[in-house]
């Protein structure tokens, strides 16, 4: 006989919440294993005389968890085999459901089919089913996710429900607060849940998140539930910049502020705001080349050279006193939810339009309400594209003189500069100036249609390189 391990989930409470199909098999087979006695259904199995043994003695005598699930799948794998000579099949019954949540059963999954042994994994309700009915939430609504407590990603999900299982310590509990912090207020209510669908026995206590190992109320059957960010008012404290930055950026902050460090890189360290200007320039007209192409692998790549020169420029700036990468942060985000009331308040718009003039509206009242208000006149970047400075200057003469050509007016500029260019190359010849008076003409004729000539022009070469034989472009 083929060597076989049955899986079956006890669920999450007592026997009444497992299946038909688990309660045959635990009463057929001779040999059952039970991953852990700590779990109601254990002492009811003992009270209806079904023997078992457990996996306990592995968590007292191995280091670490991993350690304890890598042995108890090599000491079912080595039964199974034994038990399959003699023409039986071992039943392996683990809490709540086999595939939630059980390490143990995965590493069977995995190495069960390389030494020939058969995986049976039986349905069963598990811990979620109660812990939903408890918290009365629907998972399917607004987002959710389940995550280990003791295996942590690196950048942890705030703007959706979250369920964080394995809190079966204090100490558990107060490395997951750690972690937590980093993405939440410390007032955030947090609800932590235990033995959830055991009537005489569950709990729902809601807390701050601060608060969340002030007492040692954990043990193997708690989990805790955290509700998503407001993405208004529910957004984090901004942390000062001498409290450090608590943002997902950190990893790339980290890696900038040991670059910068004194035995750091030397080219780094070198650089300065102005030195970085070209390297900025030309990120940004990269991100353009690939949102051109379509190219959504590329333009993740290039949003990321861009977000380094950004957090490159933020470190310098840290590293003089200035500001860091969570006042840039805090600064825009604040930014956003002001000139947003229509969805952080109570501002109402019926369309796009709408929106863009109470923009313009809430924009004009923080310069007047500015600091330095009269310290900041109305002037063009002399450093800007041609094309891109003359659409800045049509911007700038609309707001300070009301001046604006309709897409009609702008095309008969455009006709009689080009007319005028014309008569100038078959006579006396063209002046640069007749070139700069048609070339702006064009750039107010793109402006008054909604074009930017600047991305217009650019959209234009690079489709001619990329028409080029290959062998020329890579000259």
């Amino acid at each position: 006989m083929k060597p076989k391990i049955m899986i079956a989930g006890l669920g999450p409470a007592g026997l009444g919440q497992i299946t038909l199909e688990t309660w045959d098999a635990l009463q057929t087979h001779r040999r059952i294993i039970l991953r852990t006695d700590v779990h109601p259904a254990a002492q009811a199995l003992r009270e209806r005389h079904i023997a078992f043994e457990t996996c306990d003695a592995f968590y007292e005598s191995c280091e670490d968890f991993q350690k304890v699930y890598e042995s108890i799948a090599k000491f079912l794998l080595d039964l199974a085999k034994a038990l399959g000579a003699e023409g039986e099949e071992l039943l392996y019954a683990v809490p709540g459901h086999p595939l939630v949540a059980e390490e143990t059963v995965q590493r069977l999954l995995e190495t069960a089919p390389g030494q020939g042994v058969e995986i049976q994994v039986l349905s069963a309700m598990s811990f979620l089913d109660p812990v939903f009915t408890a918290l009365g939430i629907d998972p399917a609504r607004e987002g959710f996710t389940v995550l280990d407590a003791l295996r942590l990603p690196a950048e942890l999900p705030s703007q959706c429900r979250c369920l964080y299982t394995q809190v079966y310590s204090r100490l558990a509990a107060s490395d997951l607060k750690l972690n937590l912090l980093e993405a939440y207020p410390p007032d955030h209510p947090v609800t932590v849940v235990r033995h959830a669908g055991d009537a005489d026995l569950q709990q729902l206590r809601q807390i701050p998140l601060a608060e969340l190992d002030y007492e040692d109320q954990f043990d193997h059957l708690t989990s805790v539930y955290l509700s998503a960010l407001d993405p208004g008012a529910g957004l984090p404290p901004m942390a000062e910049a001498e409290e450090g930055c608590r943002y997902p950026l950190d990893p790339l902050i980290h890696v900038f502020e040991r670059l910068l460090a004194p035995d750091g890189c030397p080219w780094d360290r070198e650089q300065t705001h102005e030195s970085l200007k070209p390297y900025l320039l030309e990120e940004a007209h990269e991100v353009m080349e690939a949102i051109d192409l379509g190219d959504m692998a590329l333009l993740q790549e290039e949003l990321g050279d861009v977000l380094m020169q950004v957090v490159f420029h933020a470190a310098l700036a840290h590293g003089r006193g200035d500001f860091d990468c969570g006042s840039v942060i805090r600064g825009v985000t604040e930014k956003l939810i002001r000139r947003h009331p229509h969805v952080f308040g109570d501002a109402h718009v019926d369309h796009a339009k709408q929106v863009s003039v109470l923009w313009e509206q809430i924009k004009s009242d923080e310069k007047k309400s500015g600091p330095r208000p009269e310290e900041k006149p109305q002037s063009l970047y002399n450093g800007l594209p041609a094309l891109l400075m003359a659409t800045e200057y049509l911007k700038l003469r609309k707001k300070t003189t009301g001046e604006k050509l309709s897409a009609s007016e702008a095309a008969e500029q455009l006709s009689a500069g080009w007319r005028n260019l014309q008569m100038r190359f078959s006579g006396e010849g063209i002046r640069e100036e007749d070139l700069g008076d048609c070339l702006f003409a064009l750039a107010a004729f793109a402006k008054a249609c909604h074009f930017s000539p600047e991305t217009a022009l650019i959209g234009k070469v690079q489709k001619l390189t990329r028409d080029l034989p290959q062998n020329v472009k890579n000259r």
